[in-house]
């Protein structure tokens, strides 16, 4: 159990696009330059999971079309395992990234199959014993999001830690399912935006103070700010 990480988010394909500056609306620009990698916030996760030396297995749908196929041989070739990628008929997602010169980044995502949690992909995670689970809030605004928290509550029954990615979008997560992720979750990683969404530094630590609905174990959160006198002076858990 304890080498086995899941990482359930889906797989698409990112788009860059290099921009010096934008428009004006309703008129032309430029982008300087163009590339593509395989992308989605999975991916980076099981990718440093995997140059740290540990196990991540990605949990995601692929589609039958040469995105499909790229993200498969991507895989392949940074040896990160395909035991949970799930093949499917369908279109995969992709993202454009417009990329400015001082860093700051804008996304458009078009969703495909990668937000899809069928039956099947459930029933092959039946045997699944990973020590922990790192989820994208992104994931977790699919149409079958409540049959992968239905999951999820399964496989932290059992034992699994659970780290919950917010996202950008965490707002727009049913609330339903959001107090559900956040009642298992060990440990959550939100940048100032999405902590702000989540109810301020106030609400988190009130989180942190409740154990885990199934391990009662204590929680942390991790985030970068840049306020010298951020609300929140001490996080610790010991997990």
């Amino acid at each position: 159990m304890a080498g086995e990480i899941l990482i359930f988010g889906g797989l698409l394909l990112d788009r860059y696009f290099s921009i010096e500056k934008w428009p004006v609306r309703g008129q032309d620009g430029y982008f300087t330059g163009e590339t593509s990698f395989v992308g989605g916030c999975a991916v980076n996760m099981a990718a440093t999971i995997r140059n740290l030396g540990g196990n991540p297995q990605v949990v995601s749908c692929i589609g039958d079309d040469a995105v499909g196929s790229t993200i498969r041989m991507y895989c392949r070739d940074a040896g990160l395992s395909e035991q949970y990628l799930f093949d499917t008929l369908g279109t995969t997602g992709s993202c454009l990234v417009f990329s400015e010169l001082d860093g700051e980044r804008t996304f458009l995502t078009q969703k495909g199959v990668e937000e899809r949690f069928p039956l099947e992909l459930e029933q092959n995670l039946q045997k699944a014993e990973p020590g922990w689970i790192g989820v994208t809030g992104y994931y977790l605004l699919s149409q079958d999001g409540e049959a992968i928290l239905r999951c999820l509550e399964r496989l932290s029954s059992q034992g699994s830690h659970i780290l919950f990615d917010p996202s950008p979008l965490v707002g727009d997560i049913q609330p339903g399912l959001l107090n559900r992720i956040l009642k298992i979750c060990q440990i959550m990683t939100p940048n100032q935006v999405e902590l702000l969404k989540l109810g301020g530094p106030t609400k988190l630590s009130s989180w942190m103070e409740k154990p885990s609905f199934s391990s009662k174990e204590n929680k942390a959160a991790v985030f970068l700010h840049q306020q010298e006198n951020f609300p929140i002076q001490r996080l610790r858990a010991e997990l």
